[in-house]
């Protein structure tokens, strides 16, 4: 509460993020039951997410259960007085811009365009609910329910059959979204990530933490957030933005 009241009197917005589509189990929402929620596989598995690691070239499970879209509405009843007596304008729905699942329940099966109609229907609601919506990739169907789109691609798939880049998604929402590339402090380049996000119009996205950053690395899933002190990037962060503010201030809107 003192944060969200902090926000508004300094004029910046809070982006609280709740992933609706997948749970971990120790910080589920109430009243999460697999039988009923959770996506089944075509041989009738339960299933978590899994994100490739291009390193093993495998898959990875993240532990985070994958919940069918059915059960969007149902959560989303419950959650929403809670949320909203913070009196927060603001939220992050998170894979909502990324990932569309299909759920093989045998007894209730849903393909991929049932489950966009569940996440359209979703996001029309939180939509009404809220001043700003925020979630990663920004699938296009996603788009008109939202006001900040992170984890946006910025550049080509850099294919070899791709002759040239086109800033295409900066051409298409600068000036009516708000849109980042991948935190710039994870970027094997910084200097490129920037110019990036000149050309398409982007803002500056940073993962950062304050206090017990040494304790990420013991972490299996955390562990990838090497680069993310932020006594370390303070200074920088100030100069880097100040020269993308200098180059597109003026075209923001």
């Amino acid at each position: 509460t003192d944060l969200v009241a902090f926000a508004q009197q300094n004029n910046f917005n809070i982006y609280p993020e709740f992933d609706f589509a997948y749970m971990n189990w120790a910080d589920a929402f109430d009243g999460v039951y697999q039988k009923r929620d959770a996506i089944k596989t075509i041989d009738d598995r339960y299933t978590v997410r899994r994100a490739y690691d291009p390193a093993t070239q495998s898959f990875d499970r993240t532990f985070a259960l994958c919940i069918s879209p059915k059960s969007y509405e149902m959560f989303y009843e419950k959650f929403g007085p809670v949320y909203a007596a913070f009196g927060n304008p603001s939220i992050s729905l998170s894979t909502m811009g990324t990932d569309l699942n299909s759920d093989f329940d045998e007894d209730e099966p849903y393909h991929r365009e049932d489950n966009k109609a569940y996440t359209l229907g979703f996001m029309e609601q939180v939509a009404a609910d809220y001043e700003n919506v925020m979630v990663e990739g920004g699938n296009a169907f996603t788009l008109p329910y939202v006001d900040v789109v992170t984890n946006m691609s910025l550049e080509s798939s850099q294919y070899v059959k791709a002759s040239e880049s086109i800033p295409f998604m900066g051409m298409v929402l600068h000036g009516s979204k708000v849109i980042t590339g991948t935190p710039a402090n994870m970027e094997g380049d910084i200097n490129e990530a920037i110019l990036h996000a000149i050309e398409n119009g982007a803002s500056m996205y940073f993962i950062l933490s304050y206090q017990n950053t040494s304790e990420l690395k013991e972490d299996f899933q955390l562990s990838k957030y090497y680069s993310v002190s932020y006594d370390i990037w303070k200074n920088d962060i100030a100069t880097y933005y100040n020269t993308l503010n200098e180059a597109i201030k003026d075209l923001q809107t």
